[in-house]
């Protein structure tokens, strides 16, 4: 089995964010989680608290003008979210063809990953 092979975590830390950003991150984890199945939604947002939130980091690379190209990455110990916007769409707009991930550093699909 091949481990998944992760960056270590930059950005901004929940535990110094204000209490108003922290919130705005669980909302963003919990509309991520909750396109899964509820079963699995729950199991990884409990994950989550287990591990613990302070630890999660959020970091933003690019414009933070609409129409250009951004992307974020939100990253706890049991999880990785990315959000890619950096592609242009058929319509010619510079920036406005999103992929996103929601990765489990425990396993995708339900596979456990090999450890190192």
């Amino acid at each position: 089995m091949i481990a998944l092979p992760i960056s270590p975590a930059a950005g901004l830390a929940a535990k110094a964010m204000t209490a108003e950003q922290r919130q705005v991150l669980k909302a963003l984890i919990a509309e991520y989680a909750h396109t899964l199945p509820a079963d699995v939604a729950a199991q990884r947002l409990e994950a989550i608290e287990k591990a613990g939130f302070d630890g999660i980091t959020f970091c933003w690379a690019g414009s933070d003008q609409p129409g250009s190209g951004h992307d974020y990455r939100i990253q706890g110990a049991t999880f990785l979210i990315e959000f890619n916007n950096t592609q242009p769409d058929s319509a010619g707009n510079l920036a406005n063809h999103v992929h996103s991930t929601w990765h489990s550093l425990l396993g995708n699909f339900d596979l456990p990953l090999e450890t190192k």
